[in-house]
């Protein structure tokens, strides 16, 4: 509150203690003047009696201050031994929309952004983005990015890898972490099963992980400084500066090529200068968070712990069901192809003993491999060449287009019950007709009747064909005129065969 309006309460409560009781209402009895104090004495008494950092207290909540107005008692890497050691995660809501990669017409929304970040020197060692709310399992692929081999991701996504940070990230000791979906029991059983710790912070307090949500803030500075079509700044709303969605133009693929870039160029160049010891400037160290990175691990304080590619698949990758029918091998309605398949007949199995299911695991972001244990280890499955969507599409789109399907299921079912009663009522009409005609022939036919044979190869020469151009203009012939038609065309039909075996002796 204002100085004025404290003032006023404070007077109020301290001074006017009496009511006098009119005809329709209480009327304060205000004390004499000069009997209670001025704004100036107010003030004075207020800033000597509290001290400021008390008043500074007072005017907020006690979470706001420890989070933004308390006294900075350390880095966040203090006490983090060296690079590797510790990992903070976070996510926010991307400010850029997207489009659809099977139909860009379609808008998909924002998405959602995983950023992971090595505490000690700051790297951006994993990110993901997905088009779903958050949750855990979005969160194990950001640390799948963050624990696999730099290459693997590469290719999921697309993009040309470029070795910034050397040696390559791997499993960390312990990770930073919020409430929310990382208090699960899913994270807690993926945190014993590839051997790390989950430090979570206590609630309200991202200040703790501070690092992440500067690394945050510095992304959409960076996309909407480089006017990416469909970039907001949600902070600027009040400056009128907020494009509509429809201006966007990148699909959530493309979008994580750009995040690459955006956090190769930081890894690579961003200043941390203050960092450096006068032993590391002596050394030659490169005051880069990849310079950091690769220091610390040349010297030996790096913690690195490598965690088997089946293991990370197996451990964080979404499951589904993989059915092999007899006419392929399906996850999702899209098919795939692998050596295993053919080599266990899996197509011979479901076609004589019905289909089987074996469990698959996929990355949302790349519908072009899924993986599927055996007994001697994980099979990737390859997307078919023929398949109902290109491998670059993510599942999450691949949802969209068949929920899209779906909504036009109703109209399109109206438009066939429609199209298929105009088309019996055609049918009916068109067999109407040629029975009253066939009766009315029979009715009026009178005489000897053609074979069959005779029928047939007068119904195919142009003698025939002249002969029922005749009776459409001057009504039915006499049988007998069909006849002689049918005779000579069977006769003609004869010579040319004649005529062709002597031809083909001849040599001719």
């Amino acid at each position: 509150m204002p100085m004025l309006s404290v003032y006023d309460e404070v007077m109020r409560a301290a001074y006017v203690t009496r009511y006098e009781k009119t005809a329709t209402d209480l009327e304060p009895v205000f004390p004499p003047k000069g009997s209670y104090p001025n704004k100036r004495q107010f003030r004075h008494i207020t800033e000597t009696e509290f001290k400021s950092i008390e008043r500074a207290m007072r005017r907020t909540t006690a979470g706001h201050f420890a989070r933004n107005r308390r006294g900075l008692r350390g880095n966040s890497y203090d006490g983090v031994p060296g690079p590797g050691h510790a990992y903070a995660i976070d996510s926010t809501i991307g400010d850029v929309h997207l489009r659809s990669a099977i139909q860009p017409a379609w808008l998909v929304g924002r998405p959602i952004v995983y950023i992971i970040v090595d505490v000690w020197s700051t790297a951006v060692v994993g990110f993901y983005a997905c088009l779903r709310s958050p949750s855990w399992a979005a969160a194990k692929l950001a640390l799948f990015s963050a624990l696999a081999e730099p290459t693997v991701t590469a290719e999921l996504w697309g993009y040309e890898y470029s070795p910034v940070l050397v040696p390559t990230p791997t499993a960390p000791a312990t990770f930073w972490c919020d409430r929310g979906e990382y208090l699960s029991s899913g994270a807690r059983e993926t945190a014993l099963r590839l051997g790390f710790n989950a430090d979570i912070n206590p609630p309200y307090r991202p200040d703790l992980k501070g690092l992440v949500e500067v690394l945050h803030r510095i992304t959409k500075d960076t996309q909407v400084r480089d006017f990416i079509p469909g970039a907001i700044d949600a902070r600027r709303r009040e400056l009128d500066m907020f494009p509509g969605a429809k201006e966007s133009a990148l699909n959530l693929r493309e979008y994580v090529q750009y995040l690459y870039s955006v956090f190769a160029h930081y890894n690579a160049f961003a200043d941390r200068r203050e960092r450096t010891t006068g032993e590391m400037m002596a050394a030659g160290v490169r005051p880069t968070p990849a310079g950091l990175w690769r220091f610390g691990h040349e010297t030996g304080f790096g913690f690195r712990r490598h965690v088997p590619h089946g293991q990370l698949v197996a451990g964080l990758f979404e499951r589904a069901e993989m059915t092999a029918r007899r006419n392929g091998n399906f996850v999702e309605s899209l098919q795939y192809e692998s050596d295993l398949a053919e080599a266990e007949q899996w197509s011979v199995q479901a076609r004589n003993f019905g289909v089987l299911e074996r469990a698959a695991y996929f990355y949302p972001g790349y519908a072009g491999k899924v993986w599927v244990p055996a007994a001697d280890g994980l099979h990737e499955f390859r997307l078919k060449a023929n398949a109902r969507v290109a491998a670059e599409v993510s599942f999450d789109e691949w949802r969209d287009a068949l929920g899209y399907a779906m909504l036009q299921q109703s109209q399109m079912a109206h438009e066939r019950f429609c199209a298929s009663v105009r088309n019996l009522c055609k049918r009916d009409e068109l067999v109407k007709q040629a029975t009253e005609r066939t009766s009315a022939a029979m009715a009026r036919s009178t005489g000897s009747v053609p074979t069959t044979r005779e029928a047939r190869s007068l119904e195919s020469s142009p003698a025939g064909a002249a002969l029922l151009a005749a009776s459409e203009a001057a009504g039915d012939p006499a049988p007998d005129d069909y006849l002689k038609v049918a005779e000579a065309t069977d006769y003609d039909a004869m010579m040319d065969q004649l005529l062709s075996d002597v031809l083909r002796k001849e040599g001719t």
